[in-house]
């Protein structure tokens, strides 16, 4: 059985210590195999700017597989419009990508009258209520290492929010297992 290792900071820094983060972050993307939901979110989110509005309002990308665009078309008028338009289509979406990363497209049709839905996900979602005063005060002990107020600030705000969608209430319990108190030394406590 073969385990999956993640990249390590010194295989990742090797050769320039100052990376930029976008690197950085397609190195983890590739490692975990995020980058083509990447590329799948990119395409489903500006697919219109992509093939232009009179094919984006027939057609909807659904996923890539083994370096194939899996395309939802509206009709078989469509898909039989599209087959001869495909190799113009390839190089158009290889284009937007910035590297020859699709090299089929298969056609299925399907469902694209939500198109514009899923693209707009993260709009449609309910604001996050504010965390109380209380709440932030008791996870600012876990960042007071930061030196950089404005990032303790931030990464504090981003674990209150975050216990704030837990399913599990804001109790003592659930702090302690959240954020486990640790001893000098990095012990935590037995």
């Amino acid at each position: 059985m073969t385990h999956f290792v993640a990249p390590t900071y010194n295989s990742m820094m090797a050769g320039n210590p100052f990376n930029h983060i976008h690197s950085i972050l397609n190195t983890v993307a590739q490692s975990y195999g995020l980058d083509t939901r990447f590329w799948e979110y990119r395409l489903q989110s500006n697919w219109d700017q992509i093939v232009g509005p009179a094919v984006a309002a027939h057609t909807q990308p659904d996923r890539i597989t083994f370096r194939k665009l899996q395309l939802l078309v509206e009709n078989s008028l469509w898909m039989q419009q599209l087959v001869f338009l495909k190799p113009h289509m390839l190089e158009t979406i290889n284009a937007a990508i910035g590297k020859p990363l699709i090299t089929d497209i298969l056609f299925r049709i399907g469902d694209v009258s939500h198109a514009q839905d899923k693209a707009n996900t993260f709009e449609q979602l309910p604001a996050l209520p504010t965390p109380s005063a209380t709440m932030l005060s008791d996870l600012s002990h876990y960042t007071k290492h930061i030196k950089n107020p404005d990032l303790q600030l931030a990464l504090t705000q981003v674990m209150a929010k975050a216990l704030m969608v837990s399913p599990v209430t804001h109790d003592r319990t659930h702090r302690a297992r959240a954020f486990p108190q640790t001893r000098p030394g990095g012990q935590s406590p037995a």
